[in-house]
């Protein structure tokens, strides 16, 4: 058996759960409160690009999530020449 490094926690055999810090972003839309992963999944947009929306563009929640995807292959509408 192997012994244990001072100051080490014991390692899990569980991996930590992403939906952890997923959970706290926390949106209201049409009077219904819930997760921003749970509202993605709803809307059938990935989560990465809804935080980016809001984070980076500066969207709403509900704008985050209704927006149509860009197209792939440019050019886009918003970039710079």
């Amino acid at each position: 058996m192997k012994e244990q490094v001072a100051n080490q926690r014991p390692r899990s055999k569980f991996k930590r759960s992403p939906y952890n810090r997923i959970a706290k972003f926390r949106y209201t839309i049409n009077g219904q409160t819930k997760n921003l992963k749970e509202w993605c999944d709803i809307y059938k947009v990935q989560y990465p690009t809804t935080v980016y929306r809001i984070k980076t563009k500066g969207m709403s929640a509900e704008e985050a999530l209704t927006a149509p995807p860009l197209p792939r292959g440019g050019p886009y509408p918003d970039a710079k020449k």
